[in-house]
């Protein structure tokens, strides 16, 4: 492959993120971002390796949104909550 090859096959890919990097996006640490991970409450995530992780800039932005809410009380999204028809 030449190097013009590798580069627009590089630029076709999504960037994707390590762990120290999603955790800055969110402002959060790395290990908070690792134990949500664990549990399953964070953001979608790739699975490299069992030791390499990435994220994908457009994943953490639809977490990001599903975790919108009105109020402090609030369990669910205002969307969750609205009929079908209502949306």
């Amino acid at each position: 492959m030449t190097q013009n090859a590798v580069r627009q096959a590089y630029s076709a890919v999504e960037h994707l993120l390590r762990t120290g990097e999603a955790a800055a996006v969110l402002d959060m640490s790395a290990r908070s971002l690792e134990g949500m991970r664990l549990t399953g409450r964070g953001p979608q995530f790739i699975r490299i390796s069992p030791r390499c992780f990435r994220y994908r800039p457009r994943d953490i932005e639809r977490w990001v949104e599903g975790r919108l809410r009105v109020s402090t009380s609030a369990t669910t999204a205002p969307s969750e909550t609205r009929t079908p028809a209502e949306r």
